[in-house]
C-alpha cells in the first residue's frame, strides 16, 4: 500500500492565517476594496502553501482561478476607466 505523505496542517493554516493578518495589517483594505482583489491576494497566499504540498494539480487549479480574478479585475478596471473618459467628454 502507497504511503500517504504526511502535510501538517495546521503549519499550512497558520501560513494562510499568517499571510491574511499581513495582508489586513497593510490597511490597504476598507469598505470601498474590491473583493476580486482581495480574493487575489489570498489565492497568491494559498498558492505559496500549495507550492509546500508539491502537488501540481492543485497548484495548476489555484493558477486557474487566479488567472479568472485577474482577468475580471482586468476588466472592471477596464470599464471604469471608459467611464471615467465619457464623463470627461
Amino acid at each position: 500500500m502507497p504511503q500517504l505523505e504526511h502535510y501538517d496542517s495546521a503549519n499550512m493554516l497558520a501560513s494562510i492565517i499568517a499571510g491574511w493578518n499581513n495582508c489586513l495589517a497593510d490597511e490597504k483594505y476598507d469598505e470601498s476594496s474590491n473583493p476580486l482583489e482581495i480574493a487575489a491576494d489570498l489565492g497568491i497566499i494559498l498558492r505559496e502553501v500549495i507550492i509546500e504540498t508539491k502537488k501540481p494539480f492543485l497548484l495548476r487549479l489555484v493558477d486557474m482561478v487566479l488567472i479568472e480574478l485577474g482577468n475580471e479585475i482586468s476588466a472592471l478596471q477596464s470599464d471604469v476607466q471608459k467611464i471615467s473618459l465619457a464623463q470627461e467628454r
